[in-house]
């Protein structure tokens, strides 16, 4: 997202070999991003399960931003852009850890509306201490430290989990 604001969403395109996206709508123009974004690399010892939440969570995260009035690829602004990226950090911490106690819960809860609930209390949980945590830092240092943001999402990671992991 940061080349798309900086050079725009023609430019970015051509860079990333998807002109052929440039009058197609943004579901379209993000979804296509993912083949860049998770490009793989060839390495024989990746892992796979993150990759594949991560995925997920990005999924997700167009979803979302697609749903997000005034968003334009062509105009983006540094707000809308921080925005984005608290969101898919939101969905990729939610997402771990919904694979993470999904078993356990599932193994005990076949009510499938209280298991809802769970995955709606995961989100509210991660969804507050992205807002309180990870976004003011992104702000104010655009782009934060990325070793202190990445030990404040393990953080949020494991409150959420070991508030979901108590459900069993």
């Amino acid at each position: 997202m940061d080349t798309v604001r900086s050079v725009g969403r023609q430019q970015a395109l051509i860079q990333f070999n998807l002109a052929n996206y440039q009058d197609r709508p943004i579901l379209d123009v993000l979804s296509a991003l993912c083949d860049v974004i998770f490009e793989d690399t060839g390495r024989a010892y990746e892992d796979t399960q993150d990759d594949n939440i991560s995925k997920h969570a990005y999924a997700n995260t167009v979803v979302r931003i697609c749903e997000i009035d005034g968003i334009d690829l062509d105009h983006l602004t540094n707000d809308q852009v921080e925005v984005m990226i608290a969101i898919f950090i939101e969905e990729t911490i939610a997402q771990r850890v919904i694979n993470d106690v999904g078993n356990k819960l599932t193994e005990k809860n076949t009510d499938i509306d209280a298991l809802v609930d769970i995955e709606n209390s995961i989100y509210q949980i991660v969804n507050g201490l992205v807002r309180n945590q990870i976004m003011p830092e992104i702000m104010a240092t655009d782009r934060g430290d990325r070793q202190n943001l990445e030990a404040r999402i393990e953080n949020i990671y494991r409150i959420a989990f070991d508030a979901m992991s108590t459900q069993n």
